[in-house]
C-alpha cells in the first residue's frame, strides 16, 4: 500500500482534504501530538512548511504536491520552497506534481508532463482591456460603468481599501455590501472568509468583493449571480499568466450570465526579444555551478549569484529558482497578442474590446484619502 504525504499551500486546502477523506492533517496550528500521530499513519495532508519537517526525516513512498507550479513560479513560498527543492533533489520518495497551470519548464526540472483530460473541456471567455490607469480608477470605472454584483481582484491592498472607502462614502453602498479579502490572519479567521471556504457562499448581503490574489488557490466559489468577474493587472506590463486562469477558475459553474474581464497595462514602445527558455535555464545552471564557490560567501549578494535564491543549502544550485527566473523573462518578453494567445493553454479565450475607452473618472477623493492614509501611518 505504501506510506503517502500530501502537501498543499494552504492551511484551508490541508483541512478540507482532511474533511473529505478523513485522514490525518498538519498545519501551523498542529499540536506536538498531532507530529506525532502523522508518523504512525500511513497518509495524511499537511502544508508545506509542516510537510517538509516530516521529509527531513522520512522516505515516504509518495510525495503529492498540490498546486505544483508554486515550486517554479511564486515567491510567497520562497523559503519554504527551497527547502522543498532540497528534500526532493535528494529524497527516494516518488514525487508526484498537480497543478491546472503547467509550464514547459517543469521538464528542465526532471519531471514528465502527464496531461489528465476531462471528458468535457470548457473554455472561459475573458473580455481583455487597456489601461495604465491605477487599479483604483479602474475598479470605480468598471463598477460605475457595469453595476450588478463584482468579483474583483487587485494585487494590492491599499487599493482595495481605498476603493471600499470610496464606494462607501460617494456611491452609495453601505460597509456590508462591500467585502475586502486579503491575507492576513484576522481576515482568515473572519466568518466571512471561513463560510466562503466551506461552503463557497459569499454573504448574500454583499454586492461587491474586493480581493488579492487570496482566494487563488483553494477557493471554490458557488456563487451564480456575479455580474461580472475582474482581475485588474495595474503594477506590470508583462504579468505572469498563471495567477490569471488561477483567479477566473474559482467561478466553478459555467452555465451563468457572468462575463468576465481583465484589465491590463500596455505600452508603445515594448520590443519583443525571442527568448529560448531552454537554452536560457540550462546556460544560468552552467552559469552557476562555475562560478558559486567564489561567491559561496555572500549571502546578500543581490547579482545572478545571490546564495539566498540560487542556492539551495548545501551549496547545490536551487533549480526550482532558476526556473522560476527563466520563466519570468520569458514572459517579460511577451506582447499583448503573444500572453492571449499562451492563455489559450488554460482554457482562456481572450476576447480584445478594441472599442473600451476610460471614462473620466473625478479623481478628488482618491487624492484626498491618499492624503490622509499618509498622515495616519506618519502618526502611528
Amino acid at each position: 500500500m505504501g506510506v503517502y504525504c500530501f502537501l498543499a499551500p494552504l492551511q484551508s486546502i490541508v483541512e478540507q482534504t482532511s474533511k473529505d477523506f478523513t485522514i490525518p492533517y498538519l498545519t501551523g496550528d498542529s499540536s506536538a501530538l498531532c507530529h506525532s500521530r502523522v508518523k504512525t499513519s500511513n497518509i495524511f495532508v499537511a502544508t508545506y512548511e509542516q510537510g517538509v519537517k516530516h521529509m527531513e526525516t522520512t522516505d515516504f513512498d509518495y510525495v503529492i504536491i498540490d498546486e505544483f507550479h508554486n515550486v517554479y513560479t511564486s515567491n510567497n513560498y520562497r523559503e519554504v520552497l527551497a527547502s522543498l527543492a532540497h528534500l526532493i533533489s535528494k529524497s527516494k520518495s516518488k514525487i508526484i506534481g498537480l497543478t491546472g497551470t503547467p509550464n514547459n519548464i517543469i521538464r528542465e526540472l526532471g519531471y514528465t508532463i502527464v496531461k489528465c483530460e476531462k471528458n468535457i473541456r470548457l473554455n472561459r471567455e475573458v473580455i481583455e482591456r487597456f489601461t495604465n490607469r491605477n487599479g483604483h480608477f479602474t475598479a470605480i470605472d468598471h463598477i460605475k460603468r457595469h453595476g450588478g454584483k463584482c468579483l474583483i481582484r487587485i494585487n494590492s491592498k491599499t487599493n482595495l481599501d481605498s476603493i471600499k472607502a470610496e464606494l462607501i462614502e460617494t456611491l452609495n453602498y453601505d460597509e456590508s455590501e462591500v467585502l475586502v479579502l486579503f491575507s492576513d490572519r484576522r481576515v482568515k479567521r473572519s466568518p466571512e472568509y471561513k463560510s466562503l471556504i466551506k461552503e463557497g457562499y459569499f454573504p448574500s448581503c454583499v454586492k461587491i468583493v474586493l480581493v488579492t490574489g487570496v482566494i487563488d488557490e483553494g477557493v471554490n466559489i458557488k456563487d451564480k449571480d456575479f455580474d461580472s468577474v475582474v482581475f485588474i493587472e495595474s503594477n506590470t506590463l508583462n504579468p505572469r499568466p498563471e495567477a490569471i486562469p488561477q483567479f477566473f477558475n474559482r467561478i466553478r459553474s459555467h452555465d451563468i450570465n457572468t462575463r468576465y474581464y481583465f484589465y491590463r497595462r500596455y505600452s508603445s514602445k515594448h520590443v519583443y526579444i525571442y527568448l529560448d527558455e531552454q537554452e536560457h535555464y540550462a546556460n544560468t545552471i552552467l552559469t552557476l555551478k562555475n562560478w558559486k564557490n567564489q561567491f559561496e560567501d555572500y549571502s546578500t549578494f543581490t547579482g545572478v549569484f545571490n546564495n539566498d535564491k540560487y542556492f539551495l543549502s548545501d551549496n547545490s544550485v536551487n533549480k526550482p529558482y532558476v526556473a522560476y527566473n527563466t520563466t519570468l523573462s520569458s514572459f517579460k518578453t511577451f506582447t499583448p497578442y503573444m500572453l492571449d494567445e499562451y492563455l489559450k493553454n488554460y482554457n482562456i479565450t481572450i476576447i480584445r474590446d478594441d472599442n473600451f475607452k476610460p471614462k473620466v473618472i473625478d479623481k478628488s477623493y482618491k487624492k484626498s484619502w491618499d492624503k490622509d492614509n499618509k498622515l495616519e501611518i506618519r502618526y502611528l
